[in-house]
């Protein structure tokens, strides 16, 4: 299908997911919102593109599903190329108020997909083990060691004054990080884009007019 093809008819819109270089299409496999999913195409104008799919108006979106088929077309999309992500739930009437939208921010949409190339963002978590933690802090600091044995098991309005005593509060020196594995990645570099089947090929970069 085509952005030619890209026409809603009766109740339907356009729901669009994002912004991107207008040498980017979408594969065959890749799948929209909507219950069945729908049909994920390109419109495009000068050197941007928008990626869309046609849906029905009086059909809720934001099921689970869906918001998973949006992650992963923008994060499959997201390994071969910048991607603009659309706030969730953006329907428009159809291909001309996307060419508008991308006509009326051309400048900006693409001065952020140039900067935006080659490079990621990493949403990391982290977890602690509390236990662990504290094992840590009371081996390194025998003050500290001795003052939770002496509060261990009492009432805690009973050893206040224990527990806030000042040699306890943070000193320069006394914090440290540990050591992250060799494996550690820094984004936003050449190179550290990673490999598209691990999240899902949703669109492919095409040599236009080839």
């Amino acid at each position: 299908m085509s952005e030619q093809n890209v026409q809603p008819t009766g109740e339907t819109g356009l729901f669009v997911y994002g912004i991107v270089p207008s040498d980017v299409e979408p594969t065959p496999d890749a799948q929209g919102v909507g219950d069945p999913p729908g049909d994920v195409d390109v419109v495009r104008h000068g050197d941007l593109a928008a990626l869309v799919s046609e849906v029905a108006l009086e059909e809720p979106i934001g099921r689970p599903a869906d918001l998973t088929a949006y992650e992963r077309l923008l994060d499959g999309t997201a390994a071969v190329a910048p991607v603009l992500p659309v706030r969730f739930g953006t329907v428009v009437t159809g291909p001309d108020a996307v060419q508008d939208l991308l006509e009326a921010h051309h400048d900006r949409f693409a001065a952020a997909l140039d900067e935006f190339e080659d490079r990621l963002q990493y949403t990391v978590h982290g977890r602690f083990d509390e236990q662990e933690v504290l094992s840590e802090i009371l081996a390194a600091d025998r003050r500290a060691a001795d003052l939770a044995t002496q509060v261990r098991g009492r009432p805690e309005a009973e050893t206040r004054e224990q527990r806030i005593r000042p040699h306890l509060a943070a000193r320069p020196g006394r914090v440290r990080r540990r050591p992250r594995g060799a494996a550690r990645r820094r984004a936003g570099r050449p190179g550290d884009r990673p490999a598209a089947g691990r999240i899902g090929v949703a669109a492919r970069r095409v040599r236009r007019g080839a």
